[in-house]
């Protein structure tokens, strides 16, 4: 056993779910955290491994998904700020004709 790599299909589970709940992440790293210090206590090195790469995997998906988010966000303000210029611009002509 000690020589098996982590359940990928666990971890990509893990991340899609903290991507899409992304309010649960600081939840689903306390539990990662106390289970960690809890398989370090009874010495299984193999449990500490598969939990620091499902926090590592976690980490790298929160990230990606804020930037995604954040990316997003940006596009949305500058399609309203033209959105803004291009409406003052039109009752700026109205009010000149």
């Amino acid at each position: 056993m000690a020589g098996w790599p982590p359940n990928e299909r666990k971890i990509v589970k893990l991340c899609e779910y903290a991507a899409k709940n992304p309010v649960r992440i600081p939840k689903i790293a306390k539990y990662l955290e106390e289970r960690c210090y809890k398989e370090l206590q009874v010495e299984h090195i193999k449990f500490i491994n598969i939990v620091w790469e499902r926090f590592t995997r976690l980490a790298a998906k929160a990230k990606a998904t804020k930037i995604e988010r954040d990316d997003a966000r940006r596009k949305e303000t500058e399609s309203l700020e033209w959105e803004r210029i291009a409406k003052r611009k039109a009752e700026k002509y109205r009010v000149a004709a």
